[in-house]
């Protein structure tokens, strides 16, 4: 009963319409496609009225394309639009920023597995979207935001954030673990029958029911199990299910699109129809366009995820479009003398440097050998290297002590092969 008075204290500070946008999620869930083309033309049609009257930036890249806000087929004037990618976001970020009028702003950072980092404005009605729809979604499985949680997600490690980041995830009832050695799974393992779900990499939830799996335990007291930011491989499902009693669900999404698709019970991918048009690019690659993205409009965004949907008609009764197939995001470890680490502590690495210290790196990580780990970063000027190359020995510290030996090499430019560029790469022979 606390954590649910806290959540909604919280919430209705924090996101004034997060409720709001969750009855509006509610009242359209089990809609015909029909209806739902209709709610995403509306929307639509609103977004694009907002950002040509807010922004000269945006009218003239409209009237430069030949954007017809008033056609009565908008997804097709949509595909008018140019493909934009991460670089653009960074090149054009200030430009691209629509600075009013909002209830609130967030900023919003992300250094994404390309390695390319991202800072953007987020206003509330798109914060509170992306989390009124996470709510929305988790209630498929009965769950609730307040329940007890394990959380397997990063944080900086900072003494001062890290105390801060403990008393957020206590108002939020949850435990956060970051890496799975046997000390720190010891901790957790002994209250796993107390959790209600779990979210978070899905190499991790795999590692985690492992090792339980191991001491020969069975939990019946998960409401969901979610795996995030990594493919889920099948192999992990059998594991997972033998131990925590159920599979492991899929949530699809970005820092810079919002979640973009959830799992169903009946072990669907549905896209969030009501708030993004999904497209798929020649080659396959999916383009998102967020509309509720006002202060720093996502537009045909290509993540560089192949994707491959579905026109099929779910069982659970939802007639939202289905993703049959998301290429692209493997989840890799990284091996220490004696551990092992999710390699997207590389990601937290960068993004914790531009956070605290603004210097923004493209980079790459590779391991060929356990224990050993090379970080390649393209130049900058002599003084961003010097002070990035400090700074990286301090985070580097933070997260492997004394496990890894990690070699930085400054490079002209990283050199990239065909499709998405991955920010880690490994030839370790498990």
């Amino acid at each position: 009963m606390l954590h649910r008075i806290l959540f909604r204290i919280g919430t209705n500070k924090r996101n004034p319409s997060f409720f709001k946008i969750l009855r509006k999620l509610k009242e359209t869930e089990f809609v015909s496609r029909q209806v739902l083309d209709e709610v995403k033309h509306k929307n639509a049609r609103s977004y694009f009225a907002f950002i040509s009257n807010n922004s000269s930036y945006w009218s003239e890249f409209l009237s430069k394309h030949d954007f017809n806000i008033g056609s009565p087929d908008l997804i097709s004037e949509i595909k008018k639009l140019p493909i934009s990618t991460k670089n653009d976001l960074i090149t054009f970020n200030q430009e691209m920023r629509i600075t009013g009028p909002f209830r609130k702003i967030f900023v919003a950072e992300t250094s994404g597995t390309s390695g390319q980092s991202l800072e953007f404005p987020r206003n509330e009605y798109w914060d509170s979207y992306n989390r009124a729809s996470q709510m929305h979604f988790y209630g498929w499985y009965g769950v609730k935001p307040w329940f007890k949680s394990i959380y397997l997600w990063g944080y900086d490690l900072e003494f001062r954030q890290t105390v801060k980041i403990k008393l957020f995830d206590w108002l939020l009832n949850r435990v956060r673990l970051f890496s799975y050695t046997d000390e720190e799974f010891e901790q957790l393992g002994r209250k796993l029958d107390r959790f209600k779900f779990i979210e978070g990499y899905s190499s991790m939830i795999y590692g985690i029911a492992k090792k339980a799996g191991a001491d020969g335990r069975a939990l019946n007291n998960f409401m969901m199990i979610k795996g995030t930011s990594e493919v889920i491989h099948e192999s992990y499902q059998e594991t997972v299910k033998k131990v925590f009693g159920r599979k492991m669900i899929s949530e699809y999404g970005a820092a810079e699109t919002g979640i973009i698709s959830f799992e169903c019970p009946e072990g669907n991918m549905h896209l969030l129809e009501e708030n993004l048009v999904v497209e798929i690019d020649g080659d396959g690659a999916l383009l998102v366009t967020n509309i509720n993205s006002q202060s720093f409009p996502i537009i045909r965004y290509r993540l560089g995820d192949h994707v491959e949907l579905s026109e099929d008609l779910c069982a659970c009764g939802r007639n939202h479009r289905l993703i049959k197939e998301i290429q692209g995001r493997i989840g890799q470890n990284i091996f220490g003398f004696k551990d092992k680490y999710p390699s997207l502590i590389i990601y937290y690495i960068f993004k914790n440097i531009a956070q605290k210290h603004g210097i923004l790196l493209i980079y790459q990580a590779n391991q060929s050998k356990k224990g050993e780990l090379t970080l390649e970063i393209e130049k900058q000027t002599e003084d961003i290297n010097r002070s990035s190359l400090k700074n990286i020995s301090s985070e580097v510290e933070n997260y492997f002590k004394d496990d890894l030996l990690v070699r930085v090499e400054y490079v002209d430019n990283l050199k990239k092969g065909q499709g998405k560029a991955k920010y880690f790469t490994s030839t370790v022979q498990v």
